[in-house]
């Protein structure tokens, strides 16, 4: 990929590369994937529900009906063999929610109606899962390694991530209601995020018209480009060759949202464990080949090619590599401080994308990595979408 520049943070490059090393788990981090709630906090009535049983609040005296289960917040309460409740079990990862006294997954967007589930690497998987990243502070483009300059702290609230890149055919159902599926003013703004406003009426004039005419857009040529008119082979690869508004715009008919730079910066460094690579493992370990990412000028693959292997913390696939994805942020140097669900929404030329690519080699798939076109822009850079809790 030409055109661009690029560095990992406020203004200074990284070594690129990204060779030698091992993996392992580091164990630590800005959010633990086992959180669980106090049990001696009360049960929401509103959340409550479940397999039925006992009626007895956590941590007061009285009996359950061994087997129960509701909800306390986001967490699973169980009803134990002694008929005491359990300490809750936090929704995590795939099944981010609790509904009924069970951890589900998110509801699907409209783009997976109907659509069969081919994602994955064995082709069998949602193309829409989603999977919770637990908030916390990290170190923006920061992992000891490759760029070392710790001044830009972050926090990030707790947010669903979709796992996949979004595919052709989930862009498919967008255009096929095109241009009815453009968003409202103000719709899609995060609500953690005081700067963000949401969709701007004025960018629809930087969308094609209709359905034809954005078909044709997308088609941007060569190996960037994914898309065909007719659904084949392609479907369970990345849409590319989509402008910045064209990804925000799905995101929010979706049902979801851009994620702002700092989030996505956040699942792919694995939060305070600040990793060299999202699948970095201890995180120092520079270890990158193909078995972990589509990248060195191969053909774009389909989405979660590489998992588990190429997995970011949260099991997040392909937040190095094969397309490189949006964020919601305008492209500044340095970052800003303080940064608390922070985005950078200036009327600067150029927005921040993310992740490497397949055409790209080792130094773009580095969690520190950032780059810059202009929104209009079309090549090699898809969509991942952001979703509320």
């Amino acid at each position: 990929m030409a055109g661009c520049s690029s560095d990992s943070s406020g203004g200074s490059t990284p070594s690129a590369g990204g060779s030698g090393g091992s993996a392992g788990e580091s164990g630590s981090g800005g959010a633990d994937l086992d959180g669980s709630a106090d049990a001696d906090a009360s049960i929401d009535p509103d959340a409550a529900g479940g397999t039925g049983g006992g009626q007895a609040e956590a941590g007061q005296d009285g009996a359950c009906t061994p087997g129960a289960t509701q909800c306390e917040g986001n967490a699973v309460l169980t009803c134990l063999a002694t008929a005491q409740w359990d300490t809750a079990k936090e929704c995590i990862g795939l099944t981010p929610t609790c509904k009924a006294g069970v951890c589900e997954p998110l509801a699907s967007g409209p783009s997976c109606v109907g659509l069969a589930p081919t994602c994955g690497p064995a082709g069998n998987a949602s193309c829409c899962a989603s999977s919770l990243v637990p908030g916390g502070t990290f170190k923006r483009s920061y992992d000891a390694v490759t760029f070392v300059d710790d001044t830009y702290p972050a926090t990030v609230s707790t947010f669903v991530l979709d796992v996949y890149e979004v595919t052709v055919g989930r862009f498919r159902k967008f255009i096929d209601g095109h241009p009815a599926h453009l968003p409202a003013a103000g719709a899609g703004k995060n609500p953690n995020n005081p700067a963000d406003t949401g969709w701007d009426l004025a960018w629809n004039g930087n969308i094609p018209l209709d359905q034809s005419a954005l078909s044709s857009a997308i088609k941007c040529g060569g190996t960037n480009q994914t898309w065909t008119d007719d659904a084949g082979l392609n479907e369970s690869r990345p849409i590319t060759c989509v402008t910045w508004y064209e990804a925000l715009a799905f995101c929010i008919w979706d049902g979801g949202r851009m994620p702002t730079e700092a989030e996505w910066n956040y699942a792919a460094s694995g939060g305070a464990e600040q990793r060299v690579f999202p699948w970095s493992n201890p995180p120092t370990a520079e270890l990158v080949d193909a078995t972990y990412a589509v990248y060195a000028k191969v053909p774009i693959a389909a989405v979660g090619t590489k998992s588990p292997l190429g997995d970011g913390r949260w099991g997040h696939a392909d937040l190095g590599g094969n397309a490189w994805e949006w964020v919601l942020d305008s492209y500044v140097t340095p970052y800003a401080n303080p940064c608390t669900d922070c985005s950078n929404q200036t009327t600067a030329a150029a927005r921040v994308f993310r992740g490497g690519g397949a055409s790209f080699d080792a130094s773009g798939l580095l969690a520190s990595k950032r780059n810059d076109y202009s929104p209009s822009s079309r090549t090699d850079v898809g969509i991942r979408c952001a979703r509320q809790p």
